[in-house]
């Protein structure tokens, strides 16, 4: 790809900008952008493969790169101003309002909502049954505020470590300006860079900071972490804020195994529910949607092998959806096209 770029002279006919992530565990740099030394690039490095293209607000850097890059262009290729015309996708990966039209509704929404209202949340579950989604939507549907903090890329990192990285990324997502941690940090410093990160946010709101792709293996190190999530659960008891704050975890593996001693002081503070795959039934319901919405046709035969290869997994059947709607995929054989989106799709 990176040869066909070159040998097209592409950044002869486009303006271009190259923006990596620093903390990228999955594309390294060399494999972002055509040649080294290349003076069109801009290295973010405290954002992993998931976050780097995330900004959370107008002064975010995820954001300034993309517009200082825009208003240098000249006028003429820059796009005319106006009503924006998104308007959603039926395949779309992360939630947001603009997608609830493509949203199946199920009871355990319901259950979502009502546990955010009452409580700080943990949901664990498989990967690609929605669980971000789920709880995203719930958040933006009940009004809260929404502060998403992704560990994406920490791989390797202790509890506390991980806990240093919560405490940059909220000063990061909330504006202020980064005030590094010394080497020496301790938990207690952790916290209360944080609750001075969030004492300084000034809006009357609820605020919900969503914490999500924890990298952890390490049962013991699993278990301090889930320790330091319940220190950030009592720090609304010394903030004296204006606003209601709780937090928000997802992960793939059940926190309840490594509670040890703590079960009870956790379960105090937060609702800790589990997602399975979707019952047959509603991925056939979403399978119906995203056909009638995309004007998408396919046999009997063929909805009985797409459903039996996604196993309940809504991510499974949009990856799936999306790659037969590309011309490539489109040529394949069902089979060959299942095998390669989805069956060796964790």
């Amino acid at each position: 790809m990176l040869d066909d770029w070159s040998n097209l002279r592409i950044e002869q006919k486009i303006d271009t900008l190259y923006v990596t992530g620093g903390m990228d565990a999955i594309v390294d740099i060399e494999s972002s952008k055509p040649f080294y030394g290349n003076d069109r690039s801009k290295n973010l490095i405290s954002y992993g493969h998931v976050d780097v293209i995330k900004p959370d607000h107008s002064g975010d850097i995820r954001y300034t790169v993309l517009r200082k890059f825009i208003e240098a262009l000249d006028t003429s290729k820059k796009p005319e101003g106006g009503a924006s015309s998104l308007t959603g996708s039926p395949l779309f990966y992360r939630y947001s309002l603009e997608n609830e039209k493509f949203y199946l509704v199920r009871k355990f929404d319901h259950d979502i909502s009502e546990a955010l209202s009452n409580s700080n949340i943990w949901l664990s579950g498989p990967p690609g049954v929605g669980k971000s989604v789920a709880l995203t939507r719930a958040i933006l549907k009940d009004g809260w505020h929404l502060l998403y903090l992704t560990l994406d890329g920490f791989n390797e990192m202790s509890a506390d470590g991980l806990l240093r990285e919560i405490s940059c990324l909220l000063q990061d997502r909330t504006g202020l300006e980064s005030k590094k941690l010394p080497e020496s940090y301790t938990r207690s410093d952790c916290l209360r860079s944080i609750t001075t990160t969030l004492s300084s946010i000034k809006q009357q709101r609820k605020i919900a900071i969503f914490v999500e792709e924890i990298p952890i293996t390490d049962d013991a190190e699993y278990s301090k972490f889930i320790n330091n999530a319940y220190h950030l659960s009592t720090l609304q008891d010394s903030l004296h804020a204006q606003f209601r704050l709780t937090w928000v975890f997802s992960s793939i593996l059940d926190p309840s195994r490594y509670f040890k001693d703590q079960g009870v002081k956790l379960r105090e503070r937060f609702c800790f529910s589990t997602i399975e795959y979707w019952a047959d039934s509603d991925t056939e319901k979403l399978f119906n949607l995203i056909c009638c919405k995309l004007n998408i046709v396919f046999s009997q035969e063929e909805r009985i092998a797409i459903l039996s290869a996604v196993s309940g997994s809504p991510r499974r059947l949009k990856m799936f959806i999306k790659a037969r709607q590309t011309e490539s995929g489109s040529k394949k054989e069902l089979a060959e096209l299942l095998s390669e989106t989805v069956l060796e799709t964790p």
